[in-house]
């Protein structure tokens, strides 16, 4: 038993100590890593889902250009629903697109748009 004392001194206890703490500074390391991936992740999400324009936004604007009608008239235009000019528009299943008023709106098909 004397030997386990006299082997611990002051010098090994320091270096024990130091291993422990090395050890907790490598978990507080991984909280803080995960901490900043998800903070990343969570802004990403925002900014990506930001920056995708208005579905009625984008027709009414399309019938503003196209038509040259006034905005008021372009929003009466843009019509909701599954069968609305608005979805009609977004999907672009054919194209131009009768809005009304002897309006045709043309669209663009997403899957023309690939990389770009």
């Amino acid at each position: 038993m004397s030997i386990i004392v006299n082997t611990l001194t002051h010098e090994n206890f320091e270096s024990i100590q130091n291993l422990i703490n090395n050890g907790n500074n490598r978990v507080e390391d991984f909280v803080m890593k995960r901490h900043w991936c998800f903070v990343g992740l969570l802004s990403g999400l925002m900014l990506s889902s930001s920056a995708k324009a208005d579905p009625k936004g984008e027709l009414v604007k399309a019938i503003v250009d196209q038509c040259k009608l006034p905005k008021e008239k372009a929003e009466s235009l843009a019509t909701p629903g599954r069968t609305g000019t608005t979805v009609q528009f977004t999907v672009c299943a054919s194209s131009p697109i009768d809005v009304g008023e002897g309006c045709k709106v043309t669209c663009k098909k997403q899957g023309s748009n690939i990389g770009g």
